[in-house]
C-alpha cells in the first residue's frame, strides 16, 4: 500500500535576500532551498551574520525575498498583499522570541489570549483556548492570574510558547529560545518544544547554540547565505545513548548540490488541535 504523502509546511526555493546600502548591493541569502514537512523539528544554526535571521524573517513572514519562491502550507506567499501576509502571520505561524515579549503588567492568560484578541473567537473561547495552551505547555494553573513580570525566565518562556500554539499554527518559529536563560531552565523550554513535536507540531528553532540544536531532529548549518552542511539527530531508545547522521555539502540552490532537504521520519504521537479562528 502506497503511503499518503506527508504535508509540506515550508518549502523554498531559490530565495535570495539582497539588501541596497550606500556601499552596493549586500546579499544575506543566496539562493536557499528548504523543505519542512508537518511534524518535523528543524535547527537552523550559524554564527552572526549568516544569514539564519534573514531567513527567519522571511519564514515568518516578516520580510519577502528579493526573488525566489516561498510556500507556506502550500500558500504561494509571493501573491499576497501586505494585509494578507498579516492574516497568514495571525492564523497560521507562531512566534516564540529570545526575548519573551511578553505583557508585563497583563495577568499570564490575557498574554496568551492576545492573539486571539482580532479574530472571530468569542471572549469565552479565547479563554478556554489560552488555558489549554497553558496546560499543554505544562504551566501551573495557580500562575494563569500572575502577572507575566511575576514569573521566572522559564515560566515567560512557557507562557510565550503557550502565546504561540493558541491559535493552532501550522509553524512555530523559535529564535533563540534559550538565549536568556540559565542551562537548567533551557533545558526544560527545549523539552517543551520535544513534547509539542510529538505532538506533531511543526518547529524551526533558530539558533548558534549545538547543544540547542541537538535537541532538534534535523540540524541545517547556514553560512554566508547558503546551507553548507545537514545532520540528522537519531532520537535513542530508552537508556541508549544518541547519534547523529551528517550530510555534508551545500543544500542551497545550485545543480551540483547533494543531500536530502525534506526531513527523516516524523515524531509519533497523538494531538487533538482547537481550529484556527480567522482573523
Amino acid at each position: 500500500m502506497n503511503e499518503l504523502p506527508t504535508k509540506r509546511i515550508i518549502e523554498i526555493s531559490n530565495v535570495h535576500r539582497i539588501y541596497e546600502t550606500q556601499a552596493g548591493a549586500v546579499p544575506a541569502l543566496r539562493g536557499v532551498d528548504l523543505i519542512v514537512e508537518k511534524a518535523d523539528f528543524v535547527a537552523i544554526m550559524g554564527p552572526s551574520g549568516s544569514g539564519k535571521t534573514t531567513l527567519m524573517n522571511i519564514l515568518g513572514c516578516l520580510d519577502r525575498p528579493t526573488f525566489g519562491r516561498y510556500l507556506l502550507a502550500g500558500t504561494d506567499t509571493a501573491t499576497l498583499s501586505d494585509n494578507e501576509l498579516a492574516d497568514l502571520r495571525a492564523t497560521s505561524i507562531g512566534f516564540v522570541f529570545q526575548n519573551f515579549n511578553l505583557l508585563a503588567r497583563a495577568t499570564v492568560l490575557r498574554n496568551v489570549m492576545l492573539p486571539l484578541v482580532y479574530t472571530t473567537c468569542p471572549r469565552a473561547e479565547r479563554e478556554e483556548r489560552a488555558v489549554t495552551a497553558l496546560r499543554a505547555v505544562g504551566l501551573e494553573e495557580r500562575f494563569f492570574e500572575h502577572m507575566s513580570n511575576e514569573l521566572s525566565g522559564g515560566q515567560m518562556q512557557r507562557v510565550a510558547i503557550a502565546r504561540a500554539l493558541v491559535n493552532n499554527p501550522e509553524l512555530i518559529l523559535a529564535d533563540e529560545p534559550t538565549g536568556n536563560l540559565d542551562t537548567a531552565t533551557g533545558e526544560m523550554v527545549l523539552k517543551t518544544l520535544e513534547i509539542l513535536r510529538d505532538q506533531k507540531r511543526t518547529i524551526v528553532l533558530i539558533t548558534h547554540d549545538e547543544e540547542v540544536a541537538s535537541h532538534a531532529d534535523r540540524v541545517l548549518y547556514i553560512r554566508d547565505g547558503l546551507f553548507v552542511n545537514e545532520k540528522y539527530n537519531i532520537r535513542p531508545a530508552s537508556g541508549q545513548p544518541a547519534s547523529s547522521s551528517t550530510v555534508s555539502g551545500p543544500t542551497a540552490s545550485d545543480p551540483t548540490a547533494s543531500g536530502p532537504t525534506a526531513s527523516g521520519q516524523p515524531a509519533s504521537g497523538p494531538t487533538a488541535p482547537l481550529p484556527v479562528c480567522e482573523v
